[in-house]
């Protein structure tokens, strides 16, 4: 089974399009850290994203100060427009040599020139799709609930 990260833009697409059930149901080993948790289950998706945290679906890495210093580093060596959250979610993907899914361009591009597998969402339908949680036209129906 893979391990993915995702951070706060997937989780919260995934909740306004509606496909939270769709990804859990694939059983994929699915991280996030503590900072990123307390960022999405503060929005509009909250209850549902808490269902899944409840139901062990979406491990929350908890930071620990040793963890939380040394994503303080990495922070201080990404581009200003990334944020904290941002920098946990990539120093997770790391540490668990996981794919990091994120729909920040700026991210990718640091994930990557890290080594990290990162992908976003149109990959993640595409995902689904072959994995039978959606139809290729539910797929073509959800792209029209995601940003840009």
């Amino acid at each position: 089974m893979r391990v993915v990260v995702q951070d706060a833009s997937v989780l919260i697409d995934l909740g306004a399009a509606e496909l939270l059930d769709s990804w859990f149901s694939l059983e994929i080993e699915t991280l996030t850290t503590s900072l990123v948790w307390r960022e999405v289950t503060r929005r509009a998706h909250r209850v549902k994203l808490r269902q899944f945290g409840r139901a062990d679906m979406i491990q929350v890495i908890a930071m620990n100060m040793e963890t939380l210093s040394e994503v303080v580093r990495l922070k201080l060596d990404l581009p200003r427009s990334l944020t904290l959250n941002d920098a946990s979610v990539l120093h997770l993907a790391m540490a668990r040599a996981a794919l990091l899914l994120t729909g920040d361009q700026a991210l990718r591009t640091c994930a990557e020139a890290r080594g990290v597998e990162v992908h976003g969402l149109l990959w993640l339908l595409d995902y689904m799709v072959e994995k039978n949680a959606i139809s290729a036209p539910t797929a073509a129906r959800k792209l029209s609930c995601f940003p840009g």
